[in-house]
């Protein structure tokens, strides 16, 4: 979802380029290659949005998984004796 509202931001901002080299550029060679490169422009910065959105996700990932934890918990829980009241025999 995030992506697809950074995608459309990209999308905006290299339109906007394109229509400014569409008005300024001298030449059809100028605003063809001027195009080339917004074009080239915008597949990279989407390209390196998807990767921040899935390193953030994977970090996340393994920040919030518990087992790591859990297992380390088991691990130290074999050091100390249990705390559990030990019930007396009735006489």
């Amino acid at each position: 979802m995030f992506s697809t509202f950074a995608h459309s931001g990209v999308d905006a901002i290299q339109t906007a380029k394109k229509q400014f080299v569409d008005t300024f550029a001298p030449t059809q060679e100028i605003k063809k290659i001027s195009n080339e490169f917004v074009d080239a422009q915008s597949e990279y910065t989407k390209k390196a949005i998807d990767a921040g959105i899935k390193t953030a996700t994977d970090f996340v990932g393994v920040l919030t998984d518990r087992t790591p934890y859990v297992e380390a918990q088991k691990f130290f829980q074999n050091f100390f004796p249990s705390t559990a009241p030990v019930a007396k025999k009735g006489k």
